[in-house]
Order: structure tokens, then sequence, then C-alpha cells
């Protein structure tokens, strides 16, 4: 219960009582003192707020496959990835103006909101904590540095420069600042929008820098028009290239990844590699695989197994036996031992001691890229493209927009316009050429 005083305001002595009182019984219920309250955080917001520069330091990354988290005694088992890791934490050569960042940057706004008396950001972006859960893979995806420092601190160095040349401009001579009617998105858009369009970031030649460039700007939250160029140079570059150049890993534990708890293909960059996945040649389509990478040992491969099997025995995805005290914890296999295809799922039989031989769908070494080509690019299983389509949530063809009457009419079939938000439709080289077919450059 609550305290008045005589005027109807809250005592506010016995208010924080109250809170203290519920915040240590909410502990004492929940029995894990590292799980922040919610109230201590939002009371975070009015702390000190500190004016240095900001440090950006990219943690230690190390990835396993998707989806093998541990739910209810349930789990799959996993694999170290190991082309895309990162030994100990690496601060960036240098600061950052705190300003800046804030500004172009909707991660560094939310991270310094709750935390504004930190001088570091660190990346890269983390799920939140969940309660009653150890920290699985809670990175959302790779990042390097390489990008950060040649291509987007460079970029906030413009920003901040044009800032301050805004700045100067409005205020009065007597050096008081005007009143706006702007609203705080409309004056960030005018701070990052030049005279002859939006500062521009530079665009790398490199097909693997733009798309770890690109996984920047999505970790970083930096505006939809400052992403839109480097969209549709990667977007163009992938339509020419082959998918065996197109660098499917590093899109998957960038890209692909971050989205891997969502729809994957509602990123412009997947939706425009899986839309036009089906007009691509079926040899390119077949090989995905980038040049030297290991083949599979034969197409009908069946995991290693013994004739002496129990009743208990469960044999894992490698081939080897489960013992009896793992079988509640995830461990680590080498699917190289096993039939796993590179954007394809695979079906294959293992025996379940004394369930018989079970049938198991083993996800491809892609797995937020291959969901997407098997459930969104409408070509099948064995080749097939006449059920293929490029209407939507395949943003890469024509659409119908039916227009509203203002008379209060209904409108008629034929009240539409045909829109095209395939953003290769004005490129020249889309209409005369297929995927893949050009040298990628």
């Amino acid at each position: 219960m609550v305290l008045y005083d005589e005027d109807g305001r809250v005592v506010i002595v016995h208010e924080e009582y109250l809170e203290d009182e519920a915040r240590n019984e909410w502990m004492r219920a929940h029995k894990d003192p590292s799980y922040p309250d919610p109230i201590s955080v939002c009371k975070q917001r009015s702390g000190p707020k500190s004016t240095e520069d900001v440090k950006i330091i990219i943690e230690e990354q190390y990835f396993k496959t998707l989806y093998c988290e541990k739910q209810c005694g349930w789990g799959s088992d996993f694999e170290w990835i190991k082309g895309f890791k990162q030994g100990g934490d690496k601060e960036l050569s240098r600061s950052l103006c705190r300003e800046t960042l804030i500004l172009c940057s909707s991660f560094a706004k939310d991270h310094f909101t709750y935390n504004p008396g930190s001088d570091e950001l660190r990346l890269p972006v983390c799920y939140p904590q969940v309660e009653f859960k150890d920290p699985v893979d809670e990175q959302l995806a790779y990042i390097r540095a390489d990008e950060i420092e040649a291509y987007v601190i460079p970029w906030f160095d413009k920003v901040k420069a044009y800032m301050s040349s805004q700045k100067s401009k409005d205020t009065t001579d007597d050096n008081q600042p005007k009143r706006s009617h702007y609203t705080t998105n409309q004056k960030m858009e005018n701070y990052l929008t030049a005279p002859n369009g939006p500062i521009a970031m530079e665009i790398p030649s490199s097909l693997l820098e733009k798309i770890h460039l690109y996984n920047c700007m999505l970790q970083f939250g930096l505006p939809k028009f400052i992403q839109s160029p480097l969209i549709d140079a990667l977007i163009h570059q992938l339509y020419k290239t082959k998918l065996s150049a197109c660098h499917l890993d590093a899109i998957e534990i960038t890209i692909g990844r971050l989205y891997s708890r969502g729809l994957a293909i509602l990123d412009p960059v997947i939706n425009h590699l899986i839309g036009t996945y089906s007009l691509r040649l079926l040899p390119d389509r077949n090989h995905p695989k980038p040049a030297g990478a290991r083949k599979r040992k034969c197409t009908h491969y069946t995991p290693p197994q013994t004739n002496k099997l129990s009743a208990e025995d469960v044999v894992r995805l490698d081939g080897s036996l489960e013992n009896k005290m793992e079988r509640e914890n995830l461990r680590v296999v080498d699917f190289s031992e096993t039939n796993r295809r590179y954007l394809k799922f695979t079906r294959y039989n293992v025996p379940r001691g004394k369930f018989g031989r079970d049938s198991c769908l083993l996800p491809p070494k892609l797995p937020a890229l291959g969901h997407c080509v098997k459930h969104w690019s409408g070509v099948r299983k064995r080749g097939g493209t006449s059920a293929a389509h490029t209407g939507l949530p395949l943003n890469v063809g024509w659409g119908r927009k039916f227009t509203k009457r203002g008379d209060g009419v209904l409108a008629d079939e034929e009240d539409y316009e045909v829109d095209g938000g395939n953003r290769l439709i004005g490129w020249e080289y889309f209409w005369k050429n297929g995927p893949g077919l050009g040298d990628g450059k």
C-alpha cells in the first residue's frame, strides 16, 4: 500500500522502501542474482552521462552450428564453425565521437540510453539475456573489424564535420539556437543529408568486403538511406556472380545468422539472391560450393554402424555411439563425416537402438540460406523451376498496386498500378542476361 501526503503526493521514502522489498522478494523467488531487474535497468537512464569519446571493441567470437540449443532436455549435435572466429577482444585503432555515434547508430543510441556513463560499445550485437537459460550463441552474427576501420569510421568523420558546419549555421549571432519544429528523426536526416544527397559511404569493389560492410551497417543500425547504395551494388554483383563465387558462407555467418531467428527472406540482399535463384542455370544451382571445398564422400552415404548394437545404443550423426551419461548433453561432432550438403537438406537412415531404424533430416551446411532456398525459391527437390514465382515476399518482379478511389466507390479490377519493387528492374544488364553469367564485377 502506497502512502500519500496531505497534499495527495506519494511519500517518496515509503515508495522506495516498497520497491526494495518487491525487488528482494522477486530475487528470492527467482534465485538468480545475475538476472537484471527491469526497474534497476530503467533507473540507469537517469545516471550520470559521460561526454568522452567511445571505444569500439570487437569481442571474442566463436560460433556453433545454428539451432543446436538445448530446450526441455532436447538438443542436437553441433560443430564449431572454424572459418569465422576471433580469439580474444580487439579494440579498434581510435575512438569515435559519442554524439555522432548516437545520432547515426540506433544500436549505439539504445546502448547509451541505458548506459549513459559507459565509454565502450561492444560488438557484435548480442541477444538479450533470457531468464533461466544459459547463454548459447548469444552473439547475433560474426563481424569483422577491417570494414569498420576502412569504411565506417571515415564515414563517421564526414558526418561529424558536416554536423559541426550545420550547427554553426543553425545558431544566431548571439549564439542562441533557433526554434525548430522538426522531430529528432527529421533533424538526423537533415544532418546526414548533404546538398547533393546523403553523405555517401565509400563502397568497396570486392564482393566479400561488400558483404561484411553491409553486415556492419546492420549491426550498427545505420539509416536505411545510407545502406541503400551498398545494397544496390551488392545485389547487382551477386546477380552477375556464380553461386560458387558468391561467398555464401560469409553471407550465412553474417546476414543470414543475423536473421536466423526471424525471416531472413525479408532482407533485401537475401531476398534478391533467393528470388533470382530459380533463374540460374542448373549447373550453377547444383554446385554452390566454392572451388576447392571438400566434396561429399558419396551420394548415398550411411553413417558407420556396428553389427553388435544393443537395444539401448543410440548412434549420433557422425556414426559414433552415444554414451548413456551424455544423452542429456550436447556434443561436438564432425559433420564432415556425414552426407551434409551445402544448400540442400539431406535425408538418411540412422539406427535408434530398441526403436529400430529412424529417418533423419540433416540441415544443410548453410542452414539459414538453405531454409530460404527450400521454402521461398520455388525450386523443387529435383531441380524443377515450374513452381518458381517472383511475387511477394520475393520482391523481384512486377506487382499490382490497387489504387483507392476518393469518391467512396469500390475499386474495380482495373484500378491498379503496375509497381516494380525489384532493385534490378532499372538495370539494363538484368533484361539482357541471366544470373551467374557475368564476371562478378
